[in-house]
């Protein structure tokens, strides 16, 4: 059973759905964040998407449809939380998986994850994390990646 899930969303309406579901269902074991993932620390512009999902992430300046986000790397995240393991990192943020795990910081946490599932990941994705431990497989609707049983940690 998991102790603590982290949800990161940085978009408002959403976060807000998350956070009115987290509380009408009392789902105390989950901790919401306002918050997008890349490779820096800072500020960003998210563009709306019309349609459901499909957000994106610019550092750049925004347009009126844009929200401003709180941005970390995914390693700073875990740092600023003292996340000592995450068993599984689930993540979907619209195509942007490489910035996430190819970020500097990334191979200074990546041996505290067990198993990644993902939607996207291009050759240095797939590079980066074989070398930082981890079995990678493709699949029909993304990929998984699993900690070398050697390295994993109790």
């Amino acid at each position: 059973k998991a102790k603590v899930i982290y949800a990161l969303e940085p978009y408002s309406k959403a976060f807000e759905e998350l956070t009115d579901n987290v509380r009408d269902f009392e789902l105390d074991k989950i901790r919401p964040y306002r918050l997008a993932l890349s490779n820096y620390n800072g500020e960003g512009n998210l563009v709306i998407s019309e349609g459901r999902g499909g957000n994106k992430l610019v550092a750049g300046g925004g347009s009126d449809k844009t929200e401003k986000v709180q941005v970390k790397t995914l390693a700073q995240f875990i740092i600023d939380e003292n996340i000592q393991r995450v068993n599984i990192l689930k993540i979907d943020i619209e195509n942007t998986e490489d910035e996430v795990f190819t970020a500097d910081d990334f191979k200074e946490i990546a041996n505290r994850i067990d198993f990644i599932i993902g939607e996207h990941a291009n050759e240095e994705v797939a590079h980066t994390l074989r070398i930082t431990g981890f079995n990678f497989i493709r699949t029909p609707r993304g990929f998984y990646a699993k900690r070398k049983r050697s390295n994993v940690k109790n």
